[in-house]
């Protein structure tokens, strides 16, 4: 910048401000610079103020505060919520009984998962021998270890 426009750049600053423009006749643009430096810096420091803090007379209430000591328990659905109960199951529903299997299934045991021919079996899924690579020798084996188990 040149001089002209540093001393600009002052007036400028300090206008803005409100305070005395400093003396600028005689100093070279370095000197100009750090002035004018000093004159935002001491601006910015302005900016640093926090916001003002609400009145009584501000109709906004203030945010609520959580603490410890609060032990308030979970809202609780009333009457009006159009809420449907949950379904009931009763005796005179039509629902089939569970199928039952002649022949014992067998299941990946709980916490455990396989690969195998069909893919990747997890806990309770149902597992065959024909879904072991190596067949029943394989099965018989996942069965001792614990990875196989009767469902």
């Amino acid at each position: 910048m040149n001089k002209e426009k540093l001393n600009e750049a002052i007036v400028r600053e300090a206008f803005e401000q409100g305070v005395d423009v400093p003396e600028t006749d005689g100093l070279t643009n370095n000197q100009l610079v750090v002035a004018l430096d000093q004159l935002v810096k001491t601006h910015s420091d302005d900016d640093d103020v926090p916001p003002p803090v609400a009145s009584d007379d501000d109709d906004v209430p203030p945010p609520p505060v959580a603490s410890d000591d609060d032990d308030v328990p979970p809202p609780v659905a009333s009457d009006d919520d159009d809420v449907p109960p949950p379904p009931v199951a009763s005796d005179d529903d039509d629902v089939p009984p569970p199928e039952v299997v002649a022949e014992s299934q067998y299941v990946v045991a709980s916490g455990k998962s396989l690969t195998c021919l069909k893919g990747v079996l997890v806990a309770g899924d149902v597992i065959k021998p024909e879904y072991i690579n190596g067949g029943d020798e394989s099965f018989e084996l996942l069965l001792q270890q614990k990875y196989i188990v009767e469902g």
